[in-house]
């Protein structure tokens, strides 16, 4: 990815309410991505909980670096990776990911949840993650 590109998905994610400066994030991209590759080439899910030990960076900055990586997928015509990170207790992605480019009109909604971190996924949200979560894993088996 070019600075260019690197420095619009910068504002976007500064859009979102992200906090880390424009090296930082790169740095985290680059060191995170890896990470979620791994867990896609293997099959599996890694936890949020398991990113913000690991980078020691708080629970929304995880969710905006992983809205950042799935920006850069999204733009490279690639599943959004950000799919294999789950919330523990709920077992799928936060909120945030159903606000992600490339989502559905008709899935882009969340009605009355007051804690958007626990947010259980309705039907339809759950079966375009797992539709989602699927074609990622497919892709990094390649």
């Amino acid at each position: 990815m070019s600075l260019e590109e690197l420095e619009e998905v910068f504002k976007e994610y500064k859009n979102r309410g992200g906090r880390l400066e424009l090296e930082t994030l790169s740095k985290h991209v680059e060191e995170t991505r890896p990470i979620l590759i791994e867990a896609a080439r293997n099959r599996k899910t890694i936890t949020y909980g398991e990113l913000t030990k690991k980078f020691r960076i708080c629970r929304g900055d995880i969710g905006r670096l992983l809205g950042a990586i799935s920006i850069i997928e999204h733009r490279q015509n690639r599943p959004l990776l950000s799919s294999v990170v789950i919330n523990k207790i709920t077992g799928n992605p936060g909120v945030e990911f159903l606000f992600l480019p490339g989502i559905q009109e008709t899935i882009k909604r969340v009605g009355g949840q007051k804690n958007p971190i626990l947010h259980y996924y309705n039907e339809g949200e759950e079966k375009f993650w797992k539709s989602e979560l699927e074609k990622t894993w497919d892709y990094w088996q390649k």
